[in-house]
């Protein structure tokens, strides 16, 4: 594409000399063309993106969006002025690609252009989330938007419940269709199964009249069938906007058009699919989601049950533009096409030479969509060491012992991190760095009995888990690495070997087991490459936030009665690589922080009270207002005085109402850990659920479900968030306990 561009850029500048001779114009408004100017004419440049995001994650990016920013900068100085179709405040679409920073241009925010204009249309109805999420109410009593629909009687209303506008190039467009019908069908399934009326849902498949495909007229829309999916190739305008209007769920892309339609019309109960590998789509749909606009989900883990259960904490575009106008412009003097000049402190001469080779831009810009691939090139051949490793030290053992390992796994994670904490204004620690740790896992014997078999005896031989924790040189992958490879695996194989040797005897002398499941069940691979390779918070830029928080733990100096009490901050990425011999190659990066507050005392009975509170994130919050963290910390120190003073509770039996976080830990603990996997078959636990299965637990209008792949609830991120487990098994959610 980007010689077509570039060679775009001068067969418009050519076609532009022609019409300003033909047609004698006086004002040109260029719509993101950069070859749309003249000395001769005053020109206007419309872009929402000032600061281009180079697509991808890796060295040296940061670099590379400066370069591409003055690029940027140098191609829009001739024209006169710039137009940013977005509000230059706080509350605004396109954030950090028209925000970031100041410019030396003549820059006018001009509101949002849309096509619609929510006073146009029919006003939006009132269907809440609830109205399709599968929850047991009855339908009857819900509040629904309606859409006309035509019969031999006149006019009658459907209720319009879920409208998804698919769009995006081949073959991401059709998957993205793929992917909604799915979910869609889901959604049904589950109404069935709770005897619930099914949504309605319209689905626009975005297939353009180029393909023979005409709009769909306002007759033939008058043919959607209520409680069911209906598909429509391509729709006109006005009955798109009314559709928009009156469903109670919108799913879309994230292109910025799209979105300033949605923010005309004041939308809410908006989900976000950005086109993958489109960063533009996937910073908006992000920026979005972090200010509690619309929620984003990624086309390949697309849930649309999940989707309807978080949405609640978005506030959509309600009152997003009132009592903002467009600028008067009608006194600006754009008569003077060099006026504009560029700013001699960041035209260095690097660049102003670039400027003035157009052949180099073309150069420079292929080097920067190539570089993109370079951490997915280092990535793979971490992978490949590894993974020939794996194939090789196998192949060895196969030959070489007679009780060989069956399975073989290299766990490799690399550290980066910053922690942190204080107490009473002083310094407990301050720590930062990196580490790369290996651990090993070798099985022998069978998937159905092997040296991981669960022994009545508290044997230590019972307990190996692998070669754990081993240190590797934070460098390439090279010989000392595969030495220290190489011992590990020989060091966990002959381990693995001897506890299966023990384990086969014992049960050799015990009575049959009841236990007849397999100690390591197969399942499908997974490979991929998901990093981050953005530069990492420097402990510099930290200052000022530990400073907040050494500041707020001075309070903890004015309760003489605590025990214990201290702040502390913690932030890690772990890239994760995972190889085995099934055939799984992954990298992938994990991210979470968070800041935590504990307060310990103890009661006059001797009774160890302690309390903590948590700020979980994934991006340091560098700027972190100093008073939430002291509202915080004298909030927690007042309820453990409350909860110090209270009076001791005698033994009660009877019903308990638990709110929020208190029902989440109960059941955390109750449930959550005896229905670990584990602790069915691990003869020295408690076994609670194993003859339990199909059996009537608690009331029946409760479930309860583990779902890794929430990745937040509304802007907060969860912990327990990951895209693949320890053994690269891809997350997915599990119904535990079914109502």
């Amino acid at each position: 594409q980007m010689p077509a561009l570039i060679m775009g850029y001068f067969r418009e500048k050519n076609s532009l000399k022609k019409i300003i001779a033909e047609k004698k114009i006086d004002l040109i408004i260029s719509d993101g063309r950069y070859g749309l100017h003249s000395k001769s004419i005053p020109s206007i440049f419309i872009t929402h993106q000032l600061f281009i995001r180079v697509p991808g994650h890796f060295p040296g990016i940061k670099l590379l969006e400066k370069i591409v920013l003055k690029l940027n900068l140098n191609f829009i100085r001739p024209f006169n002025q710039i137009w940013i179709p977005d509000f230059s405040g706080p509350e605004n679409l396109s954030g950090e690609l028209s925000h970031r920073s100041k410019l030396d241009l003549d820059i006018h925010f001009i509101g949002f252009l849309s096509r619609f204009n929510k006073t146009d249309f029919i006003p939006p109805g009132s269907i809440p989330p609830a109205a399709i999420a599968p929850v047991a109410i009855d339908p009857t009593t819900i509040q629904r938007s309606t859409i006309p629909q035509q019969d031999n009687f006149g006019i009658k209303t459907v209720p319009l419940n879920l409208l998804a506008m698919v769009s995006g190039p081949e073959p991401q467009r059709s998957l993205f269709e793929s992917a909604l019908i799915v979910q869609i069908k889901k959604l049904y399934e589950m109404h069935d199964e709770q005897n619930l009326s099914k949504p309605t849902c319209i689905l626009v498949q975005g297939l353009p009249t180029e393909k023979n495909l005409p709009s769909v007229s306002r007759e033939e829309s008058y043919s959607i069938q209520s409680g069911s999916l209906n598909i429509f190739p391509h729709v006109d305008g006005k009955m798109l906007v009314e559709w928009m209007q009156n469903s109670g769920l919108l799913i879309s892309r994230s292109g910025y058009t799209t979105l300033m339609e949605m923010a005309a019309l004041e939308l809410k109960n908006i989900i976000l699919v950005p086109t993958p590998g489109q960063s533009e789509q996937e910073y908006l749909a992000d920026h979005l989601q972090q200010t509690g606009i619309a929620l984003k989900q990624e086309q390949d883990r697309m849930d649309l049950n999940l989707g309807l259960k978080n949405i609640t904490g978005f506030k959509g575009f309600v009152d997003w533009g009132k009592g903002r106008t467009l600028p008067d412009t009608k006194g600006t003097n754009m008569q003077n096409s060099q006026s504009i000049k560029p700013n001699e402190n960041e035209a260095n001469f690097l660049v102003e030479w670039i400027r003035t080779h157009p052949l180099f831009q073309l150069i420079l810009i292929l080097f920067i969509l190539l570089s993109v691939n370079v951490s997915h090139a280092k990535a793979s051949e971490r992978i490949q060491f590894y993974q020939s490793r794996v194939k090789n030290y196998l192949t060895q053992l196969k030959k070489a012992d007679p009780n060989p390992p069956y399975f073989l796994a290299y766990r490799v994670n690399d550290t980066l991190f910053h922690s942190f904490s204080a107490n009473k204004g002083g310094v407990v620690y301050d720590k930062s760095g990196s580490s790369r740790f290996l651990n090993v896992e070798a099985r022998v014997g069978t998937g159905k009995f092997d040296n991981t078999h669960p022994m009545r005896e508290n044997l230590d031989f019972t307990n190996f888990q692998g070669y754990q924790n081993v240190r590797l040189p934070e460098e390439k992958e090279g010989l000392l690495a595969e030495k220290t490879l190489k011992i590990a695996t020989d060091f966990a194989f002959r381990s693995a070997k001897d506890q299966y040797i023990k384990i086969k005897a014992n049960v050799g002398v015990r009575p049959t087991e009841n236990d007849t499941g397999l100690d390591f069940a197969p399942a499908p691979k997974s490979t991929g490459i998901d990093i981050d390779t953005s530069k990492f918070p420097e402990r510099k830029s930290l200052d000022s936030l530990y400073t907040s928080i050494k500041k707020a733990s001075q309070i903890f100096s004015n309760r003489p009665h605590l025990y214990s009490s201290q702040i502390e901050l913690n932030f890690r990425r772990v890239e994760k690589l995972f190889v085995n011999s099934d055939g799984t190659t992954l990298i992938h990066t994990e991210t979470l922080g968070n800041i935590s507050l504990y307060v310990e005392t103890k009661a006059d009975d001797g009774m160890i009270l302690w309390l903590t509170k948590d700020f979980f994130f994934k991006k340091i919050p560098i700027d972190f207002p100093y008073d939430s963290l002291r509202l915080a910390t004298e909030l927690l120190l007042n309820k453990l005085d409350t909860l110090r003073a209270a009076p001791v509770m005698e033994t009660f039996v009877g019903p308990v109402i638990l709110e929020n976080t208190a029902a989440a830990v109960f059941t955390h603990e109750v449930f959550g850990h005896r229905i670990e996997g584990h602790r069915q078959k691990a003869v020295d636990e408690g076994q609670t659920f194993v003859t339990k299965v199909n059996q009537q637990l608690t009331a029946p209008f409760i479930s309860i479900s583990d779902d890794p792949t929430l990745e937040y609830q509304g802007t907060v991120p969860l912990n327990g968030y990951y895209r693949y487990d320890d053994e690269g098994i891809k997350s997915q959610k599990t119904l535990l306990l079914d109502k």
